[in-house]
């Protein structure tokens, strides 16, 4: 698993930023045939199995993590990063960051991935990423998180 820290480090300097979230990213991988058997429970005498990766898989998010840098290898550290199902495309021009925007599209594409449009950002010189504000002046914890560790409840009880 990539470290956010050090993903974050690359973003420097950078003035266009989009972000990609993929639709229940997870669940668009197939498991292989061979493995579907191994993802079995019972509930109520009945017997189930995935067929598609689930939440909870002790291996699921390296393998994740692993095919998303396949998809984007051609891209990743030059134009875009991604965390999990988390990607980030980033340009120093608009009008290359409109064709990096449509590079990744079509690896997205030809992998077979989906996007959930409600939670992308497209072409802004701010956006949020791996709870940080990212923007052409640099990196900041995103306030909504520190708000909510500032205005955390202190515990009343030890039960």
């Amino acid at each position: 698993m990539p470290r956010i820290d050090e993903t974050l480090d690359k973003l420097y300097g950078k003035k266009f930023f989009t972000t990609l979230d993929l639709a229940s990213g997870y669940w668009q991988i197939q498991v292989h045939d061979p493995d579907i058997e191994k993802t079995a429970f019972v509930v109520e005498n009945n017997l189930y199995e995935f067929e598609r990766m689930a939440f909870g898989l002790c291996n699921a998010p390296a393998t994740f993590q692993r095919l998303m840098n396949y998809v984007l290898r051609d891209v990743l550290g030059s134009k875009a990063l991604v965390y999990l199902d988390d990607v980030i495309i980033f340009s120093d021009t608009f009008e290359s960051h409109l064709n990096d925007i449509r590079e990744i599209f079509n690896l997205l594409k030809a992998a077979n991935l989906k996007l959930k449009l409600n939670k992308c950002q497209f072409a802004k010189r701010s956006v949020n990423y791996l709870g940080h504000v990212i923007s052409t002046d640099g990196i900041k914890p995103d306030p909504s998180k520190i708000d909510k560790i500032v205005n955390y409840k202190t515990p009343t009880s030890v039960d």
